[in-house]
Formats: structure tokens, sequence, C-alpha cells
């Protein structure tokens, strides 16, 4: 009698747990759930235990009516997708690789690098496949309401100290002549090649600023000191 009622009792609670899930005939899948409203509706967690494969192909595939589908924690090896994925990249790809494994892209399927990248040191690249070291790297246009560049040492106060040693008129068109730019400020070839460095940029275009300020402020005093010599010339020359 008594194994009756145990048999009893493990049937009631199989049935009891297998009432929340339901596979009917409308092609709608409930688990966890006796009123799926999709056709997989999930109630409650669940996992996935992917095999590794060597494949070019993705491990999770979701598919729209289109024919795109999104690649999730993939391990990309082929060469059907963009130029944007590397061997052993982790993360999604919409619709659609060479060293740098084990980064996270966003990208669409095409034969470009149009898209976005976080390698495995955190460093982001949109538009390109490479950051150069650099934490942030865009191949195209930013566009923002503010950008502030910090910890920017040696500004260039010190041209209006005491101390500083501002270059005669004379020598600085001899430098232009020789150069074809202004001393500390790099020239063209150089930024097409380098690029620049905004705030160090912006540190030395303020340095020719107030530098070009003192040389404005001596004009005015030779200026303003001419001025008086050919006042008291014209007074002299009226006296009776």
């Amino acid at each position: 009698m008594k194994k009756v009622f145990l048999a009893l009792l493990t049937m009631a609670a199989i049935q009891s747990y297998a009432q929340t899930n339901t596979f009917p005939a409308d092609g709608y899948v409930g688990i966890g759930t006796t009123t799926p409203n999709r056709k997989l509706d999930v109630v409650g967690t669940g996992s996935f235990t992917i095999k590794a494969v060597s494949t070019p192909d993705p491990n999770l595939a979701l598919y729209n009516n289109n024919g795109h589908f999104i690649l999730i924690g993939s391990s990309f090896g082929g060469g059907n997708y963009s130029q944007m994925m590397h061997p052993g990249d982790q993360g999604i790809v919409y619709s659609g690789g060479l060293d740098n494994k084990g980064s996270f892209v966003i990208t669409p399927w095409a034969d470009n690098y149009d898209g976005l990248r976080i390698d495995q040191q955190g460093n982001v690249s949109i538009g390109t496949d490479r950051t150069g070291g650099a934490k942030l790297a865009v191949n195209g246009t930013m566009l923002a309401q503010k950008v502030v560049v910090k910890n920017i040492s040696n500004w260039p106060d010190y041209v209006f100290g005491d101390q500083y040693h501002l270059p005669s008129l004379q020598s600085l068109e001899k430098f232009i002549l020789e150069n074809k730019h202004l001393p500390n400020i790099p020239a063209a070839t150089v930024v097409e090649k380098e690029g620049i460095d905004l705030g160090e940029m912006n540190r030395k275009l303020l340095e020719k600023v107030e530098e070009l300020t003192l040389y404005i402020i001596q004009q005015q005093k030779q200026m303003d000191k001419l001025g008086a010599k050919v006042a008291q010339l014209e007074a002299n020359s009226i006296k009776p």
C-alpha cells in the first residue's frame, strides 16, 4: 500500500510540474506557462550549453523573416563575414576577420569596416578594425556638443612671465623664411603623417596668440611714442 501511495504521489508531482509547460497544436510553445502568447514563451530562467566547434558558422543564430540574422557568442574564422570580424571574436553581428581574438563586435554584413569593436584591452574602434593602441578610434566624423581635453600641463601663461624670452620679429621672420611654419608648430608634412594632439595643439596655438599679443603691445607703444613725437614736432613748427 505504501508503494502505491508513493507512486501516486510521484505521478501527481510530475503532472503538477508538467502542467506549467504546454506544446499546443497552434504552434505556440510554453515553458513555465500554460498560456503562451508567442511562438516560444518562457517564464523563468534558462541556459544554453553550446558545444565548442571550430567553424565560421555561429553557435547561435536568430533569423528574421528577411533572412537576416544575429550571431551571438560565435567564434568566427571564415571569410564570409564583415572585415570588422577577427577569428575568435565574440558578440553580436547583424546580418552578416584577424589576430585580436575575443573581441566584441557589432557590425552589418558587408565587405568593409563598418561597425563597432571592443577589443580585449577595452579599446573601442568604430568604422575600423584597429585602434592603434588608442582607447577610441573612429574612422569618420564625430559629432558632439562638447569635448573636454584634460591633464594638459605647461599651459602657456609662461609667455606673460618676466623670464620669458620673446623672439624678435627679425628672428621670427628668418625662421619662417627658412622653415615655412611657425616655431614650435609642426610642419604640414608632419601633421599629414602623424595627425595632431588636440590638447597639445591648442596649447601651442595659445602660446602663439599670447606672443602675438605681446608683439601688438610692443608695436602700440612704439606707435604711441611716434605719435607723441609727431605731435611735438607739429606744435613746434607752428610757433610764431
